[in-house]
Parts: structure tokens; sequence; C-alpha cells
């Protein structure tokens, strides 16, 4: 019976082969006869089967790429976050720089002690000079409230001959890294000129942000840089820079020299450019606890 049902199997697949080749030879006689013969379309075919296959092949290819460098840039990110987490959970404050002899910042590369603190806090004042804005006064609070989060607040007061100008400001930071030899912190905040006096554009208040930097590298000295940024109007904006150099003196008290400057850069339609700016610097006192 097996053989039975094979034999009529192999029957039924010759007759359909057989069939099926007639079939074929009929239809490429009907087409060499209405159209002419093309040797390069064989060519042709082949060129566009390669070129296709190429084509997927780099698709494919440059898909995996893609993926490739997303899952990296993911992977870097999170480290990123992860080590950003580390610093600061590690960090603690002494009472005041240099307080046992070498340190602020204290954590396991330095190795922290019974007394560090997870805040620290300061407060200076200095006399300041300009030119054309004048003279006055430049007061300023900062606090960390934790390793994670900082606040600060500030008045600087300008007196030129009558007239009065100036700005408060008030905000917090992020630490981005915190190490006795180098920190840094994205400062964000609100601050509100009044005046006015040669900076007339200089009267409305908004938010602010830039960066600030801070070393005590070796005892007594610290080193801090200050970067902020106003937008005045969508094409006026006011950038102040701000070098400070401090010594420590008697136990948390800290001499200072900043040196200053103010400048209003507008936008013209191609790039920035100072329409003013004022140079100026000061010296004052600062105390921690």
């Amino acid at each position: 019976m097996k053989k039975i049902i094979c034999s009529v199997i192999l029957s039924i697949f010759a007759f359909n082969t057989f069939a099926l080749s007639k079939i074929n030879s009929a239809v490429e006689e009907s087409e060499s006869q209405e159209k002419v013969e093309k040797p390069k379309d064989d060519d042709d075919d082949d060129r566009h089967h390669s070129r296709r296959r190429h084509d997927d092949d780099y698709n494919h290819h440059s898909s995996y790429s893609e993926d490739e460098s997303e899952s990296l840039g993911v992977l870097l990110f999170k480290l990123i976050c992860l080590g950003w987490a580390m610093n600061q959970l590690d960090t603690g404050y002494n009472q005041y720089p240099y307080s046992d002899g070498k340190n602020y910042i204290v954590n396991s590369f330095t190795g922290k002690n019974s007394s560090a603190r997870l805040f620290a806090a300061n407060v200076d004042t200095q006399a300041l000079a300009f030119n054309s804005l004048g003279v006055g006064n430049e007061t300023r609070f900062e606090c960390m409230l934790s390793p994670f989060v900082r606040f600060y607040a500030g008045n600087t007061l300008l007196y030129n001959e009558d007239e009065r100008s100036g700005f408060f400001r008030v905000g917090g930071s992020i630490p981005i890294i915190q190490f006795n030899t180098f920190s840094a912190f994205f400062d964000m905040g609100y601050m509100q000129w009044y005046g006015p006096s040669d900076a007339d554009v200089l009267t409305d208040g908004d938010f602010m942000f830039g960066f600030v930097l801070k070393s005590s590298p070796i005892k007594p000295l610290i080193l801090e840089a200050r970067f902020l940024f106003q937008n005045v109007t969508n094409e006026t904006q006011f950038c102040e820079t701000t070098l400070h150099v401090g010594f420590m003196l008697y136990r948390n008290v800290e001499l200072f020299g900043e040196f200053k400057r103010y400048s209003v850069d507008h936008d013209n339609g191609n790039k920035m450019e100072e329409i003013d700016g004022w140079t100026g610097g000061g010296l004052g006192v600062r105390a921690y606890f």
C-alpha cells in the first residue's frame, strides 16, 4: 500500500514538474517574440539586487551602530549620576577651611572625623570700587544646607555722587563635584536691579544662572571664580565675572580681595557683542561658622 501511495505522489510531482517546465518555456518564447533582446538586463538586475543588498546591510549596520551608541550614552549618563550621588553622600565639612590643618571638605579620600558636619556657612562683606559705577559695598551669605544643595543671598550697593544703584540676588546651587582642591557648583536664582546709574538698561529683575568654582589647595590659600548671567531682555544679557583670592587669618576668618567685571552684551543678529562694561574690585573679610 505504501509503495502505491509513493508511486502516485512521485507521478503527480513528475507531472507537475513537466507541466511547469512547459509553461515556463511557452512564457519565455512569448516574451522573446514581443521584446527585443537586451543582454544588459541581467547585469542591470544583478547590479540592482547587489545595490539593494548593500543598502540593506548598510542600514542594518547603521541602525546597530546607533543603538550601540545610544546604549553607551545611557550607560555613561548613569555612571555619571552614580558618581555624583556617591560624591555628595560621602561629603562632610569641617568648621572652617584648614581647621584640621589641611581640609575643609572631608570625605573618604581625606578621612572623615567626628567633628565633620553636613552643613557649612559663611558670611562676607567688602568695600567695592568701579569705574563710572562708583564705590560701595557688597555683602553675601552662603550656606550648604546639605551636601546636595546650597543657599545664597547677597546685595551690592554702589554710590556715584548723588545716585545710588545696585542689585540683590537670592537663589540656590547644586554641587557638581566637591573636593578641597576643586569644587564646582551650578547656580540659579533671581536678581533684581535698582538704580539707575550708568547702567540704565539694568533696571529689571529676572532669572539668573551661572557657575561657581572653589578651591582650597594649600594652607592658607582660598581661591574662587564666579560666572553669572542674567537675560535682561531677549536680546540683552548681563554678565558678571569675579575672581577671588583669600587667605585664612585666625581660625575662621578670611581676608580676601576680588577682581570684578560687569558687562552688558547685546545680540545684534549675528553674535553677542559688548555694548557696555565696568571693571572694579574690592577688599573684604569673610567669617565661617
